[in-house]
């Protein structure tokens, strides 16, 4: 047992002068740190001083944060100080019921993909028969290059096709000596590939933390990966990659390709990455359209919520 006097605390960089016999029947919050990151992700560590003993209960039973009920704590640390006293740090962690956080990053690259998949091989302005130095022409984008040319390729000016099985389909092998704009020996061409990755941070409803059971607002984009699916906010003009296409009718659309799930205290956080198609979009045949309505696009301002 502590005697009466005072005992020098330092805590946090400060000298405290605490009456020791009060902290033995009572527990004093000391300090707390409020910050909120980038994602509306919110954490508070708050510091409390007391009887050892009693100090560590209320560690362990202290489930939300004394002000903020929607914050859960996380973690806690006790420390053990002169005569029968103790501290401990509770981190709280979560955000507000209510609050929707949305935040994107884009990633844009190129990709190999064969030659006939080029949108103008088959489709396309008809290439000028009298260009004597077509392959020097800086305005050739938009000719249709894949004309077949079914037999010997001497001669041809475009795609050398062979018959392929008994029912006499075609397919492509590769591109005559002859042929313009410099095509011999082409197979493949580099088309640009964007992923459009989307953080969403919103409040977790408690059953949440055991199963994620619903398709929709609440159920988030876990059953809407590998599915066709418009991505929450609208930073991607899909229009402008269509009339660089010219006069072929492109129509390029998403496809969630992954999606990751974390609670952290209260706040529930979903990574979506969004994968934009090719030229003619993702073919309806294999890829299924989820029908996940948009959710609502109202960006992270940095706020803290009032008491």
């Amino acid at each position: 047992m502590v005697d009466e006097a005072k005992v020098g605390v330092k805590l946090y960089g400060e000298i405290a002068s605490i009456d020791a016999s009060d902290l033995e029947s009572n527990i004093r919050q000391t300090n707390e740190n409020f910050s909120q990151d980038m994602d509306g992700i919110i954490t508070s560590t708050v510091t409390y001083i007391g009887e050892y003993k009693k100090i560590i209960k209320h560690a362990r039973e202290s489930e939300n944060h004394p002000t903020f009920d929607d914050l859960v704590r996380t973690n806690y640390g006790v420390q053990r100080m002169a005569g029968n006293l103790g501290t401990c740090t509770c981190t709280y962690k979560g955000c507000m019921d209510g609050d929707y956080f949305t935040r994107y990053s884009i990633d844009s690259s190129t990709k190999a993909e064969p030659i006939q998949t080029h949108p103008f091989f088959k489709e396309g302005k008809d290439i000028p028969k009298d260009s004597p130095d077509a392959h020097k022409e800086d305005d050739a984008f938009g000719y249709r290059f894949g004309d077949e040319i079914v037999g010997a390729p001497n001669g041809s000016a475009q795609a050398f096709f062979e018959r392929s099985g008994t029912a006499g389909g075609l397919r492509f092998k590769y591109f005559p000596k002859e042929a313009n704009y410099n095509l011999p020996g082409v197979t493949q061409y580099l088309d640009f590939s964007v992923v459009l990755k989307v953080i969403i941070v919103s409040h977790a409803p408690d059953d949440f933390k055991n199963k994620i059971d619903e398709l929709g607002e609440d159920g988030g984009y876990l059953y809407a990966v590998g599915s066709r699916n418009d991505p929450p906010i609208d930073v991607v003009d899909l229009d402008l990659f269509s009339e660089a296409k010219g006069e072929v009718d492109a129509q390029y659309n998403w496809l969630v390709t992954a999606v990751s799930h974390e609670i952290i205290g209260s706040a529930w956080r979903q990574e979506i990455d969004f994968t934009l198609s090719g030229y003619l979009g993702w073919n309806a045949l294999i890829y299924r359209s989820s029908e996940k309505d948009g959710l609502e696009d109202t960006r992270f301002d940095g706020s803290l919520l009032s008491e």
